[in-house]
């Protein structure tokens, strides 16, 4: 099934934590670390298929503005719009306003793609978007909040869903090892804009450094984006994006396991909720929902 591609994705995803609060200790910052995801994971995936499979590099050129799109208006501007509501909020009212993402996907997925709103779907959202209320922690922290901090949280739900959407577009003409590529070749010109050159380069000189950019990029960055993608060609975009908040619920348990994190009722409460969603999304749909969506896929805008 397409859906353990996904939950898969947000394990890795899930397990981020584990390289990036080593990282900013050893003195990262935050922009480098992304500009260290994303040419890493262009680097590695380059030299992957360079060796493999070179028919993943041939794309038409009309088609680069929906890899811009992939790349720095969702993967850089995400992670950037995620990063300030860090700084002026705190990290738990940004984790909550980052998965809005799903409510974004099911809209724009309704309206451009015609998937089907089902009683189904809409509870697995309302049972996602509580147990991402209970996972953040806002709740019991009554975390101070800027406006400006609202925003740039809900932009970075916004951008981060833009991925699913237009993912589904440039899955129509092209491999999700394609799509997967060249996103993270126009990330990486992107990210080079907000990320320490001087920072990046140090790396090299220090080998705990270099393994843990090595986990990033491999473990949390190239392969759960090539499995996301590789769902979201049998997945409706809007039940991929509820399904990849399994994410915090794994960074959750990363933060108590390994970080000692303090874990409270709301945390468990917040986990049931969003497997409860994700379990509710994964059973098969009836044969004559499938159909539906393989007509849907074939009479989508063509590219």
């Amino acid at each position: 099934m397409k859906q353990i591609y996904i939950l898969c994705a947000a394990v890795l995803w899930g397990l981020i934590g584990l390289f990036t609060q080593f990282l900013s200790i050893k003195g990262i910052d935050s922009g480098s670390m992304v500009f260290i995801r994303a040419i890493g994971a262009a680097i590695f995936l380059s030299l992957y298929f360079l060796i493999f499979n070179r028919k993943v590099f041939r794309i038409r050129l009309r088609d680069i503005p929906f890899f811009i799109g992939t790349g720095i208006v969702s993967f850089v501007f995400f992670n950037y719009c995620y990063f300030q509501c860090i700084k002026m909020c705190s990290l738990s009212v940004a984790a909550i306003l980052l998965y809005t993402a799903p409510v974004f996907v099911t809209i724009l997925s309704f309206i451009l793609f015609r998937e089907k709103f089902s009683a189904k779907k809409g509870i697995a959202l309302i049972f996602t978007l509580a147990g991402c209320v209970f996972v953040s922690g806002i709740l019991g922290n009554h975390a101070a909040v800027k406006m400006a901090g609202i925003l740039f949280g809900i932009l970075s739900g916004f951008f981060y869903g833009l991925y699913s959407i237009l993912g589904r577009y440039v899955l129509q003409r092209y491999s999700s090892e394609t799509v997967t590529l060249y996103t993270f070749i126009f990330a990486a010109a992107g990210a080079g804009m907000i990320g320490n050159p001087n920072v990046v380069l140090q790396i090299p000189l220090h080998i705990d450094l270099g393994l843990l950019c090595l986990g990033l990029v491999i473990v949390s960055t190239a392969a759960p984006f090539l499995l996301y993608t590789k769902g979201l060609s049998g997945v409706p975009s809007g039940v991929a994006s509820i399904l990849a908040t399994l994410e915090p619920v794994v960074a959750t348990l990363i933060g108590i396991f390994f970080f000692h994190e303090t874990f409270t009722w709301l945390h468990f409460l917040g986990i049931c909720f969003i497997l409860a969603a994700d379990i509710l999304l994964i059973f098969p749909v009836h044969a004559k929902d499938t159909e539906w969506h393989s007509q849907n896929v074939k009479n989508s805008f063509t590219l």
